[in-house]
C-alpha cells in the first residue's frame, strides 16, 4: 500500500472538512428556503454547495482521509435528496391552494 505524505494528508483533511461544511450549508439553505417559502429564489446556493461537497469529499477520499471524506460525501448526497424532497413538497402544496383560491372567485 502506498504511503501518503504529510502534506497530502493535510490537504485531504482540509478538503474533507470543507466538504462537510459545504454539505451542512446546503442543508441549512434548503431548510431556510423551504420554511420561508423562498426556495426558488435561493435554490442555486444549495445545489452548488452540495455538488462541491461531493466533489471535495471524493478528492479527500483519494488523498487518505477516508472517514471524514465519507461523512462529507454522505452529507452532500443527503442535502441533494433533501433538496429534491423539499422541491416536491413545495410544489405539491402550491397547486391545491391555488386551485382552491381560484374556485372561490
Amino acid at each position: 500500500m502506498e504511503k501518503v505524505s504529510k502534506e497530502t494528508n493535510k490537504k485531504g483533511k482540509v478538503l474533507a472538512i470543507v466538504s462537510l461544511i459545504l454539505g451542512l450549508v446546503s442543508i441549512e439553505y434548503t431548510i431556510m428556503g423551504f420554511f420561508l417559502e423562498m426556495l426558488f429564489s435561493i435554490i442555486y446556493i444549495p445545489i452548488i454547495c452540495s455538488i462541491l461537497a461531493i466533489i471535495l469529499g471524493i478528492l479527500s477520499f483519494k488523498s487518505g482521509q477516508k472517514r471524514l471524506a465519507i461523512v462529507g460525501i454522505i452529507v452532500g448526497v443527503l442535502s441533494i435528496i433533501f433538496l429534491i424532497f423539499s422541491y416536491i413538497m413545495y410544489n405539491r402544496t402550491e397547486y391545491p391552494i391555488y386551485i382552491q383560491e381560484s374556485k372561490l372567485k
